[in-house]
């Protein structure tokens, strides 16, 4: 980009402030917009996409994507993203994160719902009230079985994840002194895998918008189950649940891709890899690929934020969506 003067500086300024203030919400801690909107987002409209600096920065948007995707008011899904009170959706000012993304095109995967897991647990089921119950105890803000370590997981892993990913990978890079050439391969592996790992991941999400537990858990009652008992006043060890349905774990879709890549790239499970804290909580060591995902899938639960069965759904579409990456991918060439 090349600025002609000081009214060029001002304008480029103005437009980074607001892509990344207004428009990327995904960036800002506990995801929240840095700057919110004044007015309620739109709830209809085709995928846009709006360009700032040329195309440097690109912001895409589909709320219609959205609303098609959630039930009715007064229904469970409904509030899978904004929470007990239907009219939320006419006064959120915080635009839901990635409803976009399910419709982009992946890099490597046949279609984004190539790896599209079966539906959430039936309300009806055991295997809910099982999901259920245990973030209601270990996730909740006032837990007594949750151990201060599980609360700095859960802490540390709720950190801006773009930043948080890209810090790790630099670490990484410097940590085995990686040339050039052998850094660039590195960053397209885990790129592209997390990527598409994330479009189809995003693609579940909204296709069956299921409800977070500080929804659920408070409309305990209302679910079918006996064997869930309802709090109305039940709050998540997490102060911000993210903005978008639960079911699968985002989290785990990256982690699961990003860590075969790891293994893959270095030819062992001992990926001996350090995720440094970009908020002063100290950083994390993991020696092997399960020690990662082991903790990371767990610390979603233990912040309140998600449950079992999402934590494994999301490992293993982490793990097909490597698995077809990497092997019609970055082989190496044989001269």
């Amino acid at each position: 980009m090349i600025l002609f003067g000081e009214d060029s500086l001002r304008n480029s300024v103005h437009n980074f402030l607001e892509h990344y203030h207004r428009e990327r919400n995904h960036q800002g801690l506990e995801n929240r917009l840095i700057v919110p909107l004044k007015t309620p987002i739109e709830s209809v409209g085709a995928v846009e996409c709006r360009q700032r600096l040329g195309g440097l920065l690109n912001y895409y948007h589909r709320e219609a994507r959205l609303r098609t995707a959630l039930s009715a008011p007064g229904t469970a899904s409904f509030h899978a993203v904004f929470g007990g009170n239907g009219s939320d959706w006419a006064t959120a000012t915080t635009p839901p994160i990635g409803p976009y993304l399910g419709l982009m095109r992946p890099f490597s995967l046949a279609s984004a719902d190539q790896f599209r897991p079966g539906p959430p647990p039936a309300l009806s089921s055991k295997r809910w009230a099982r999901d259920y119950n245990e973030v209601k105890e270990i996730g909740s803000s006032t837990s007594t079985t949750r151990t201060a370590e599980q609360t700095l997981a859960a802490r540390f892993w709720a950190e801006p994840p773009v930043q948080q990913d890209h810090a790790a990978y630099r670490r990484f890079v410097a940590d085995h002194a990686l040339d050039i050439v052998q850094a660039a391969r590195f960053m397209a592996m885990i790129s592209v895998t997390n990527a598409d790992a994330l479009i189809a991941c995003f693609d579940a999400k909204y296709h069956y918008a299921f409800w977070r537990p500080i929804t659920a858990v408070r409309a305990g009652d209302t679910d079918g189950n006996a064997a869930t008992v309802g709090d109305p006043t039940w709050s998540p060890a997490l102060p911000a649940t993210p903005n978008h349905p639960e079911y699968p774990s985002a989290h785990s879709c990256s982690t699961a891709g990003g860590s075969r890549v790891l293994e893959q790239f270095l030819g062992t499970r001992r990926i001996d890899v350090t995720v440094p804290s970009i908020t002063g909580l100290g950083d994390r060591h993991f020696a092997t690929v399960a020690d990662l995902q082991d903790e990371v899938g767990n610390a979603r639960i233990w912040g309140g934020i998600h449950y079992r069965t999402s934590v494994e759904e999301g490992l293993r579409i982490g793990d097909q969506t490597a698995e077809q990456v990497l092997s019609r991918h970055f082989q190496r060439s044989r001269w």
